[in-house]
Parts: structure tokens; sequence; C-alpha cells
């Protein structure tokens, strides 16, 4: 009998040259993050597809739904084994846990569509793990599936103090209502010195930030921006998080390109820096955002967490809402 609620760790790894992914159904899902041992190889079926993607992803916020649902189709028969797409063609909802190398962590696989299914990000809550050896752990080690908000947890708001845009004012106000109304201790904070800034997030559990972000593909450029003239760069961040025992358990970086990881094989984006550093769950989109659009969105992610979902499920239950509101809304 299929399970009704089933999970997949789908492993992308290199095999005599050839990228493979390495697969295991599991039934079980309360066993996470037990996994039994990976029982099937399957190679690419389009050993360049990974850089075609790559490549022509970056396309995507001029295209309407249908042709983002072409760009996916595409993608998941090129890259996903046809075993496993029958496979998850039988469920309606499910866990999926890709881990690939650093120059596949960009490889947008929420967008990915099953045919006659629909996309993955709305049948599957998914987590992208990046299987590399970093100094304080590897990169799959730190998801955290069980993660529960609870009366210790300490919320931090992070905001840029030269932004005079009224909607950011208004997203750091009405998160911090959000959570006073959940009846949660809330602390907002805009400052340009990066030592402040460091020793508030430390001392926090919950970390959402709300300015812009910045992704050059240089570490000492890309971070988020706490002034005109100051920006907490990647070696910022990793440094922080190096010396320091104290981790935030999330974060939400609510600005443009702030999921991105940097596909190279020295990482530079900023949320492979804070997974690098040992944060257990990071959230930032991987397309630039509507404000406005990004604000609802961030507080129905919240809404669910605050009932007591895992991110997981409460990233997936807001997705699958704010399209139901707005079914342009896949893109942000």
């Amino acid at each position: 009998m299929i399970s009704k609620y089933p999970s997949f760790k789908l492993e992308l790894t290199t095999l005599e040259g050839e990228l493979v992914w390495e697969f295991a159904p599991r039934k079980d899902v309360y066993s996470y993050p037990a996994i039994r041992a990976i029982n099937e190889k399957h190679k690419i079926p389009n050993q360049q597809a990974l850089k075609d993607v790559l490549s022509s992803f970056h396309q995507i916020e001029q295209w309407d739904l249908e042709q983002i649902q072409s760009f996916g189709s595409e993608a998941c028969q090129n890259i996903l084994p046809p075993k496993l797409i029958e496979e998850l063609r039988e469920y309606d909802e499910g866990y999926i846990l890709f881990l690939v190398p650093p120059h596949a962590a960009d490889i947008p696989f929420e967008f990915f569509f099953i045919p006659e299914k629909g996309f993955l990000c709305l049948i599957f809550q998914t987590s992208i793990c990046i299987n590399y050896v970093s100094q304080r752990n590897r990169y799959q080690q730190t998801i955290n599936r069980n993660l529960r908000i609870n009366r210790n947890h300490k919320f931090l708001i992070i905001s840029n103090p030269d932004d005079d845009q009224t909607v950011i004012h208004n997203e750091v106000q009405e998160v911090k209502n959000f959570v006073k109304n959940n009846h949660f201790g809330t602390y907002s904070i805009a400052t340009s010195n990066k030592e402040i800034l460091c020793e508030e997030i430390i001392k926090n559990s919950i970390i959402h930030f709300a300015s812009r972000s910045l992704d050059t593909g240089n570490r000492n450029e890309s971070g988020w921006e706490l002034s005109s003239s100051t920006i907490f760069n990647i070696n910022n961040i990793e440094q922080m998080l190096y010396n320091t025992k104290k981790i935030p358990s999330l974060i939400f970086s609510n600005s443009c390109d702030a999921g991105l990881f940097g596909s190279s094989k020295h990482i530079s984006g900023i949320a492979a820096s804070f997974l690098k550093g040992g944060v257990e769950n990071y959230i930032g989109p991987i397309l630039k955002v509507n404000t406005q659009e990004s604000l609802e969105f961030a507080l129905l992610f919240y809404k669910y967490f605050f009932c007591n979902k895992s991110p997981v499920k409460a990233l997936f239950l807001a997705k699958k809402e704010m399209l139901k509101r707005n079914p342009s809304s896949i893109t942000p």
C-alpha cells in the first residue's frame, strides 16, 4: 500500500564522470532524520540540463505562468529520472529533501512541473541542502524539520535606518505587531553598526530581515544592506557565526535574491553563508520580489509557524494560500 504522505531523499552525485541521482523512497516520515540506505541510482536523462536550466532561469521574471510551466516541465523531464517522476505522480502531498553539490545549489526545483499534477512546490514540501563540507559541519546536517515555535524563542526584526520606503516601515511594524499579538516578545533594530548587529543576532532565535539584499557574486559586496554605504557581507556573516555557539534557529531574509546560494565551488550566496555557519532553517526569495506581496507572504508564513507548524510545512501552506489569492504569485 502506498503511503499517503511519502518522504524522499534525493542526492545528486557524480559517478564515473556522469551526474547521478541516488534516492530512497521512505514510507515512515516520522523516523526523520533517520534515513534508510540509498537503494537506487539513476543517471540524469540530460547531462547538459543543469547548465541549461541555470542559464535560462534568470529570465523567469519576464515569463508568464504558461512559460514558467513549460520551463518547469522541460526541466523536470531532463533532470529527474523517469522512475522518480512516475513515483511522484502517485502522490498529492509529501516531503522531498534535495542534497546537491554547490554547482547545482541554485537549481529551482520548486518550479519543476510534473505533467497532469502541477508545480513541485505546490504538491510537496521541499528543502534543498548543499552537500558540502564546511569548517563547522556539512550543510545537509543543518536542516531541522522538527523546529517548532515556543516561548523561549526570541524574535528580532532588522531593517536599514536609511531606508525611507513606507512599505519597508510597514513590514517592520506589521511583523512586529503580528508577533506581539501571538504573545511572543519581539525587538526591532535599525542599525548600520555591524558589531551591534552581530551582538543582537546571536541573542535571538528567529531573525526577520526587512530591507534590501545585494548578490553580486563578490563576497565583500554581497549581503544585507545596512545603509547606503554599509553591507553586512558574506565574510561578516560567516565570521559572526563561526565565532559563536549561539546560532539562530530560523532566518527569514525577506529581500530580493536572498535565497540564492551562489552556484560556484566556493559558494558566495547569502543563503549559503548562513547555512554554512550552522543556521538550521533559512528562508529567502530566489527572485526579485514585489515588496507588498513579499510582506503578505511573510505574514502567511508566520501565521502557520505560530500555529505550531514546522518551517517547511508553514512555507508550503503559505505558498498554496498565496497562489489562491493571486495565481501569478507563483513567481515571488
